[in-house]
């Protein structure tokens, strides 16, 4: 009957559940102290660190604060090519399975990161219109300056060239609300994560550009690498 189908989907479902909170508790019993690694950069040594000229990461809501690494010297397609080798230390690291599953972590734990994520796409909707907009009185006045002739054809490209520029000016809006709303983000995770006791991430998956899949840790403070020359 309905209220034994009932029963069945619940259980089933605390099953999935019990499954998967195993598999987390799992993998963050795995201790790792220890190791080496890799981080690709433009700088040339770990001296040159300084989070005042980070320039990866400043739009990304869906990761803490700090240094990315990772297991080989591999070429992953960032901007710098430089391979530098680390000793990183992490005592106390958040394995999870990849960037969603961290920002579900973080959200069950701060309100504030949560209200964040959930209205992070009607930023993006404002500015979205406000440019489409802009972009379709240019498409118009370019039709009409195209027929035009004189003081009128002059007039409607002054009139272009000062919507060109508002364009500009919220593109500019829109990429610096971006880093605005990430850096509180990556704040509110980072500091979430450290009164959790945890020092670093590690993420099984972490998908970037191209579809490259690549496992990534983050450790939060400088102080937990150890260049190797």
């Amino acid at each position: 009957n309905k209220e034994q189908q009932e029963l069945k989907n619940k259980t089933k479902n605390d099953e999935v559940k019990k499954t998967v909170e195993d598999e987390i508790n799992k993998r963050n019993n795995e201790k790792s102290t220890k190791k080496i690694l890799y981080h690709q950069t433009k700088v040339e040594s770990l001296e040159d660190f300084n989070e005042s000229n980070r320039q990866a990461g400043l739009s990304d809501t869906s990761t803490p604060k700090g240094i990315f690494l990772k297991d080989t010297d591999e070429d992953i397609g960032l901007a710098g090519k430089n391979q530098l080798k680390m000793e990183a230390t992490m005592e106390k690291p958040l394995n999870v399975k990849d960037r969603k599953e961290l920002k579900e972590i973080v959200s069950k734990n701060n309100e504030r990161y949560k209200n964040i994520i959930e209205n992070e796409g009607k930023t993006d909707d404002y500015y979205s219109k406000l440019n489409d907009d802009i972009e379709a009185k240019i498409d118009k006045l370019y039709e009409k300056e195209y027929n035009a002739t004189g003081e009128e054809k002059q007039r409607l490209k002054t009139q272009i060239d000062n919507l060109m520029l508002q364009q500009d000016d919220v593109l500019d809006q829109w990429t610096n609300s971006g880093k605005n709303i990430a850096k509180v983000a990556q704040s509110e995770m980072t500091r979430t994560l450290k009164s959790l006791g945890y020092d670093s991430v590690i993420l099984e998956e972490d998908v970037g550009s191209f579809g490259r899949k690549v496992k990534s840790y983050i450790v939060f403070d400088v102080k937990q690498l150890k260049q190797i020359k």
